[in-house]
């Protein structure tokens, strides 16, 4: 990372921890989430949003074109810093190359890329990540594959028969990428759900058995919720997740902090806040009805649908605006915007614990997160 960059990226956050606490004018988001697509070739039990093209065909053809991301990057320009795209599958967008290209164009601060994918369409992913390795000059790119748990219970849990062996060979193959790409850096990722909360170890065992390393540092852990992006707002709460505390626990005592100093300042921060992650996720799931950390949506981060939508982030399902019909910088700065803002930092949102808005939450609430990441991996609360 260039000083100038995280020079800049560190007046931001001050900005946007003043707005937290007196919701003055903040600062445009430096991070932005976007699902390209709601396309999707598994049926995942956690998530709903293969049904959508499935019920309403005609709604596919409703996605932002290229021509929408460039006024989107355009309109973010100065600011954007770290950039996510999902879906969906993301890479069953036709033209998730163009969009790709179009941030890195328009976004001269750009340093941080993630995408995720399930794995299956290996031939295209291979070649749609060469594609952007080639063309994008962007510091950082990661690319997280989804595997939740060994075989038969990740292929039950996706819905398809050969999503194991498919995400397996995806990962591998970008693995094998990034020996020539250094700015590339696959990991695994792997959702708790109450479908295989426990069988953390069992998972472990089955990538040994593919010859896949296991090392902290390459598996990342969310934990399945509901919200808007899901497609899911529906289904029941409070479904058991008691063993996944000891799964957290598991990976918690694998990663070590000071193993990756040799690396990219931005790899070190990932696995900072990967542990940050983890030990926050142990007080959520204790009560997943309080805030763990004041939380970055709409200070510093904000989601945004295929179809153009801005939302807080992807579990709080409400609209601020279409970026195809108002600029961002409205949206941003809109009456709606600044309400929404209010009701997150009163915790009247839908509490959640989500990567997406941790990492960028843990940034603007530095140095207390970071302490106990250093020394130790004991909840804040326990301290």
């Amino acid at each position: 990372m260039k000083t100038t960059d995280y020079v800049n990226l560190c007046k931001d956050l001050i900005k946007a921890k003043l707005a937290y606490k007196n919701l003055v004018q903040v600062p445009n988001p430096f991070r932005i989430n976007v699902a390209v697509t709601y396309r999707c070739n598994l049926r995942c039990k956690m998530c709903n949003i293969w049904k959508i093209y499935r019920e309403s065909p005609d709604l596919a053809k409703d996605e932002m074109s290229s021509d929408d991301y460039t006024r989107l990057f355009e309109s973010v320009s100065h600011d954007l810093f770290w950039l996510g795209l999902t879906g969906g599958e993301p890479f069953l967008k036709k033209n998730l190359v163009d969009i790709v290209h179009l941030a890195a164009s328009k976004s001269p601060k750009l340093h941080i890329l993630e995408l995720t994918t399930n794995g299956f369409s290996e031939r295209t992913i291979e070649k749609k990540v060469n594609e952007i390795l080639e063309d994008a000059n962007i510091p950082f790119i990661t690319v997280g594959v989804s595997i939740d748990g060994p075989p038969l219970m990740h292929n039950y849990i996706r819905g398809r028969k050969e999503s194991w062996k498919r995400a397996i060979t995806t990962y591998k193959k970008l693995c094998e990428i990034s020996s020539s790409y250094p700015n590339l850096s696959p990991h695994i990722s792997y959702t708790i759900s109450q479908h295989n909360a426990g069988c953390f170890p069992d998972f472990l065992n089955a990538l040994a058995e593919e010859g896949i390393r296991t090392e902290a540092n390459l598996i990342s852990v969310g934990i399945e919720h509901i919200g808007h992006i899901y497609h899911n707002v529906n289904a029941i709460k409070g479904s058991s997740l008691y063993a996944a505390d000891n799964d957290i626990r598991l990976l918690l005592s694998r990663i070590r902090i000071f193993g990756v100093f040799t690396k990219d300042i931005v790899e070190i921060g990932r696995q900072l806040f990967k542990k940050m992650f983890l030990i926050s996720a142990i007080d959520f799931l204790k009560k997943p009805n309080k805030m763990v950390i004041p939380c970055a949506a709409l200070f510093c981060s904000c989601f945004i649908d295929p179809f153009g939508f801005v939302y807080p982030c992807s579990i709080y399902g409400k609209k601020l605006g279409n970026v195809r019909k108002t600029s961002f910088y409205h949206i941003w700065h809109s009456h709606t915007a600044n309400r929404l803002r209010e009701r997150i930092k009163e915790e009247k949102c839908p509490n959640c614990w989500s990567p997406c808005e941790a990492e960028p939450s843990f940034l603007m609430s530095l140095p207390k997160t970071l302490l106990p990441a250093l020394v130790g991996h004991v909840p804040w609360n326990e301290h």
